[in-house]
């Protein structure tokens, strides 16, 4: 009985974290004036246009990516290379064309942003869980 309060306690910690960390991320999203139509900006070489994808819909991105990874040494000195495009229709040709991403400064902050909360929720999960499984020690072996 105790093992399955446990592991209900462990699911409720993990839940609370996690829509924490998605609120306050949200909010400080709002605070640095994200608007709902910034995005991704991508360019093409066959195409004059370029295309911009709001942040809520760049997940969908990760199934038109396409990569290719070059591994080469030369004389002991390894060098990567990675290469990533993305098959994407154009909205005013309506053709699909091969896009690269444009590392704007927004993107780069915006992408340091989510890394920042992602790890502040993690650790706030295992400080709460650390905290709790310190108590529920202190009350069983009293």
């Amino acid at each position: 009985m105790v093992v399955i309060w446990a592991f209900l306690l462990l699911f409720v910690v993990i839940l609370a974290g996690l829509v924490t960390g998605r609120v306050l991320y949200k909010r400080a999203l709002r605070r640095e004036n994200w608007s709902r139509d910034a995005g991704l900006d991508l360019v093409s070489d066959d195409c004059p246009h370029q295309v911009r994808i709001p942040y809520g819909q760049a997940s969908s991105l990760r199934w038109k990516r396409r990569e290719l990874r070059v591994n080469t040494g030369i004389f002991g000195r390894q060098t990567h290379f990675r290469k990533t495009w993305y098959r994407i229709r154009c909205g005013d040709c309506g053709k699909k064309h091969h896009y690269y991403l444009v590392e704007t400064p927004d993107t780069r902050r915006f992408n340091r942003i989510g890394i920042r909360y992602a790890l502040g929720t993690l650790a706030g999960i295992l400080l709460v869980f650390g905290v709790l499984a310190q108590l529920l020690d202190l009350l069983f072996n009293l």
